[in-house]
């Protein structure tokens, strides 16, 4: 997975923010309530449909704001659902990308967390499922320098909304085994 973010830098100050934390556990509790009752509900004789994946990949940030550490590791989860007659289904995404360089007397982190809202039209031909998504993003970048050495530490944050739009190609194996590839194209944030 490759995520492309061509938006501002991230500017403001430090500040604590608990909403990354409150959305984590609503998102959890989402996936922990729902996926159940959707599994039961999607017995032989249901049309409802859905998926959850787990997703790894790489977050590109802009080099000129993030360098070095613009090339973070991405890890995520998504969950779409909906009923088979519908022409699109609901899609909940969770990313996370970090990266961190250490260089003799520097290290310098950043970090991102996107919490996404949208809509996935999937279409399927004997096992490949090609798809595009849409929706909203909420996303916060964290960037943190520190000495070594040293006890203090500096960093900023930045939290914005904005938009994303995502496709891909899924290969099912089997029932339950899914392997794809997908480009993500995040804009309309501070982020970059």
């Amino acid at each position: 997975m490759i995520f492309l973010t061509p938006t501002l830098p991230v500017t403001e100050p430090n500040r604590e923010n608990k909403m990354p934390r409150l959305l984590s556990a609503v998102l959890t509790a989402f996936i922990v309530t729902f996926s159940p009752i959707v599994a039961d509900a999607a017995g032989p004789q249901s049309d409802w449909h859905g998926n959850v994946n787990l997703l790894w990949g790489q977050r590109n940030l802009d080099s000129d704001m993030w360098a070095p550490v613009d090339a973070q590791q991405a890890l995520g989860v998504s969950v779409d659902f909906g009923k088979e007659r519908w022409p699109v289904r609901a899609l909940v995404q969770f990313h996370s990308s970090v990266k961190e360089d250490a260089a003799a007397v520097l290290t310098l982190t950043g970090e991102t967390r996107e919490y996404s809202l949208g809509a996935k039209a999937e279409y399927a031909y004997q096992g490949i499922h090609p798809y595009v998504a849409g929706g909203l993003s909420w996303v916060t970048a964290v960037s943190r320098s520190k000495v070594t050495g040293s006890a203090a530490d500096t960093s900023s944050s930045d939290t914005s909304i904005g938009y994303f739009a995502e496709g891909g190609v899924v290969f099912r194996f089997m029932e339950q085994l899914n392997v794809g590839a997908s480009v993500r194209l995040l804009t309309g944030t501070k982020v970059t």
